[in-house]
């Protein structure tokens, strides 16, 4: 189960793992050993950029932070226990449907606002995706190319090639994202 503090807790226990005391990831990061320490702790929640730096630093994808420990070879995540990550500076909200980020593929329900900022996130590895659209339109920008999709259209990609992901329209969007390999 996915509960408040679970973040700070994969935080924590990757810093262990990695044997990096709080000062040594506030030195790798640029941040304070008391802000991460809060984070650890529960009493305050990173952004998206803090997360990246995290998991630049701990050689991890983002979604390693919110992913669970599927050693019990559960695979049901229902709604209310489903990952969410809300990044309020930029008006996207990302929906984890596959937290055991072992596997071959990840998928993600990803909310973008109208006038959010560009969905698109900066990539380790060469990725396959695959873009459903649930509610809204979306703009997906691949090299020179603009291309709107609508409630039920979908879009394969290699991830590199995308540029823009922007919600088209007056109204939000809500689009299913497969990708694999996960990099989230």
């Amino acid at each position: 189960m996915n509960d408040g503090n679970y973040l700070g807790r994969r935080l924590k226990k990757r810093r262990t793992e990695m044997g990096f005391t709080l000062q040594e990831l506030a030195s790798k990061t640029n941040l304070t050993a008391s802000f991460i320490s809060q984070i650890e702790r529960g009493v305050t929640n990173p952004s998206l950029i803090t997360l990246q730096k995290f998991a630049d630093a701990l050689n991890v994808q983002v979604m390693y932070f919110m992913a669970e420990d599927f050693s019990s070879g559960r695979r049901l995540t229902r709604s209310d226990d489903r990952p969410r990550v809300m990044v309020d500076e930029v008006d996207i909200t990302y929906e984890l449907l596959t937290p055991d980020l072992s596997g071959a593929f990840e998928g993600v329900v990803i909310h973008l606002k109208p006038g959010s900022k560009n969905a698109v996130r900066r990539l380790r590895v060469e990725t396959e995706e695959l873009f459903f659209v649930l509610e809204g339109e979306l703009l997906v920008g691949v090299g020179d190319e603009e291309i709107i999709l609508k409630k039920g259209d979908s879009f394969h990609v290699m991830g590199a090639s995308v540029k823009k992901l922007v919600c088209a329209g007056s109204q939000p969007v809500t689009y299913l994202a497969i990708i694999s390999p996960p990099v989230l």
